[in-house]
């Protein structure tokens, strides 16, 4: 009889469905352990992510700009930093409305000379575009 017992035991044990406690906390140990490593590398690629799209923004506002002056001059109109930047904000469109930028023009030749874009939330810092590498290599 006490083989049966056993044998009743075992098969209510096959039974049974779940996990026990340390098998749950071993689980979650390791979930945590992946959350560890994971999390600092993922706020290292939205950092490189940031830095992307500030220098893409950078580089279409100093495009906006270059076309801004010149479809001044072409006008006859004034070329200075102020109608420069009103002029490229019109052609850059509502995406970039709250972004702060300044435009540096000459204002001797019309020409723009540069730009220095803020990032928005003021946690990044300031791009100037075209950089020196930029002009030497171009």
């Amino acid at each position: 009889m006490n083989k049966i017992t056993k044998r009743s035991d075992l098969i209510n044990r096959k039974k049974k469905k779940g996990f026990t406690l340390i098998e749950l906390i071993v689980v979650i140990a390791i979930l945590g352990i992946l959350a560890a490593i994971l999390v600092p590398s993922m706020l290292g690629i939205l950092n490189q992510a940031h830095g992307s799209t500030d220098n893409a923004n950078a580089r279409a506002i100093y495009s906006a700009s270059v076309a801004a002056a010149s479809r001044l001059s072409a006008a006859n109109k004034t070329v200075d930093d102020t109608t420069v930047e009103n002029e490229a904000l019109l052609i850059l469109g509502a995406g970039f409305d709250g972004d702060t930028f300044v435009v540096n023009v000459d204002e001797a030749t019309g020409a723009v000379t540069g730009i220095t874009y803020t990032p928005p939330g003021g946690t990044r810092d300031p791009i100037n575009y075209p950089t020196e590498e930029a002009t030497t290599t171009a």
